[in-house]
């Protein structure tokens, strides 16, 4: 058997089963051999993958690297979870967040988001922004900022556009230059689409090339899109050199990029650190009171996703809770709600288990490391481990990749 082949066919075969019990597919890449490209693989769509991904997980022992040992054998740990629990198996959310991610699920203290909340009342006292309260302050400036439908539509194939191509540049000129060698960029095209329970989503289509989709459903505020920007930028850089790590290596495991493992937490991680790496994360009130607005938002969906799927809390209650807490208009937050919850249309909610990586990859794994490794003066090294070894992309081998600094 070879093994990265058997590897790389199974996870295609999840992503099948994945997308008929769920409507959404594991698959988030794929940029290997056409022959084995996920339209020509069939395979099973039942518990005898469990049998396939036990046997590979027994194989797993005669890899030599054993940062990617590692990193495979908690790759089809995670891949058995999804199994089990598309096809019925009653995983406490808890366990199955852990049993994904390797990490444990929590609610955010509320000592965090008050200091948000508190951060974000003096940026908005500095703005002299229109209201009596914080509430109507922000909502007012969200309000008289937003631009939605074909008004947002070229707005996205124009202005995103062009910062999104600037933010590429800034990549070229402040990180890729402190790597031993480059890497390809056939760059990213920006459409919009609706209907989707994402904000924006980064398809990676290979050939050193992205199609970054936006949802339009609501009306969003251009000052606040650069932190998605960035965010899906850094999604496409990092699948650059995962592709290019791929060729250079004939590593067939990596041509194929499952999400809800390990790697997860970190590709969602250095996403959401995008704008410290670049040096982006500006002082004036505005950026402090768009970057602690976002913040609060992040914080409290973390705790709603925890509290629906764990305490049975009621997702008109959910809404709520985000318009009060977060200042969100009641639109905005039912497609939050749309992401987090646990069912959809009543099937599994595919990404309900997903959204603890954006703030635990980024406050507990990515942020601590990047500023130890600012403060040391060891940017180059953190740079080089993160971008030029795809294996150090997981919440179990970062701390053996990262021992060094």
């Amino acid at each position: 058997m070879n093994f990265e082949e058997e590897y790389l066919k199974t996870v295609i075969c999840v992503g099948n089963l994945t997308e008929e019990k769920t409507g959404f597919n594991l698959v988030d890449a794929f940029f290997g051999p056409e022959e084995l490209a996920p339209s020509k693989i069939t395979g099973p769509l039942d518990e005898s993958l469990l049998t396939i991904l036990e046997t590979l997980d027994d194989s797993v022992a005669q890899i030599i690297n054993p940062l990617r040992q590692k990193y495979i054998r908690y790759a089809l740990a995670a891949l058995k979870t999804v199994v089990e629990w598309v096809l019925g198996d009653p995983i406490i959310y808890s366990d199955l967040v852990f049993r994904l991610f390797r990490i444990h699920p929590q609610r955010i203290p509320a000592k965090t988001i008050d200091r948000a909340q508190e951060k974000l009342e003096v940026a908005c006292r500095e703005l002299r922004l229109p209201g009596k309260s914080t509430m109507e302050k922000i909502c007012t400036w969200e309000k008289e900022n937003a631009i939605e439908g074909q008004e947002l539509k070229r707005a996205v194939e124009t202005v995103v556009t062009a910062k999104s191509r600037e933010i590429q540049e800034l990549f070229q000129k402040r990180i890729f230059v402190l790597l031993p060698e480059p890497v390809q960029n056939n760059g990213i095209t920006w459409e919009t689409t609706t209907e989707k329970p994402w904000g924006a989503y980064c398809y990676y289509q290979g050939n050193y090339t992205s199609k970054t989709v936006v949802c339009i459903d609501v009306p969003r505020n251009i000052a606040q899109m650069q932190g998605l920007i960035t965010h899906e930028t850094e999604h496409h850089i990092a699948l650059l050199f995962r592709e290019k790590y791929y060729h250079k290596h004939h590593a067939l495991d990596l041509a194929v990029v499952p999400l809800h493992t390990p790697t997860s937490v970190i590709d969602e991680g250095t996403a959401e650190c995008a704008q410290e790496f670049l040096g982006l994360n500006g002082r004036s009130p505005l950026e402090r009171m768009i970057r602690w607005l976002y913040e609060l938002r992040r914080s409290v969906r973390v705790n709603i996703a925890y509290d629906l799927n764990t305490r049975g809390l009621d997702q008109d209650d959910a809404i709520e809770i985000l318009c009060n807490r977060t200042y969100m208009d009641k639109k905005m937050a039912a497609k939050v709600i749309e992401f987090v919850q646990p069912k959809t249309a009543g099937k599994i909610n595919f990404a309900a288990p997903y959204v603890f990586n954006y703030y635990f990859g980024k406050n507990y794994y990515v942020q601590p490391l990047f500023e130890k490794a600012r403060k040391k003066e060891k940017l180059r090294e953190f740079f080089e481990i993160l971008y030029l070894n795809p294996y150090s992309r997981s919440t179990v081998t970062w701390e053996d990749a990262f021992a060094s600094i």
